[in-house]
């Protein structure tokens, strides 16, 4: 069905442990803010869009999140990086939650 969420997770940044999940089976810590999302089922292909948030305790850092941080993107796994936004460093939220939307 199109227009609703193919999958989606909410995770631990320090650890990449999975908090609660639709059509994810794991997720791969490579670095502190480098992720991969590893898919149950795969995604019809590769052009799909990923919506991101995450969440720091006490006052927080401004973040921004990218998208397949070694340059690729498959139809079983999506990677993401969370950066600070003022040194681009990668930093591991308390919490982040990614949905994946595909046809």
């Amino acid at each position: 069905m199109t227009g609703i969420a193919k999958a989606w997770v909410q995770f631990t940044g320090s650890t990449g442990t999975v908090n609660s999940s639709f059509n994810v089976s794991s997720i791969t810590r490579a670095a502190a803010g480098k992720y991969t999302i590893n898919f149950t089922t795969t995604m019809p292909n590769a052009n799909y869009c990923g919506a991101f948030a995450c969440g720091f305790s006490g006052a927080g850092i401004p973040s921004i999140f990218n998208e397949a941080w070694n340059g690729t993107r498959t139809t079983s796994a999506y990677q993401v990086e969370v950066q600070n936004y003022n040194s681009t460093a990668s930093v591991d939220p308390q919490f982040a939650c990614v949905s994946v939307f595909s046809s």
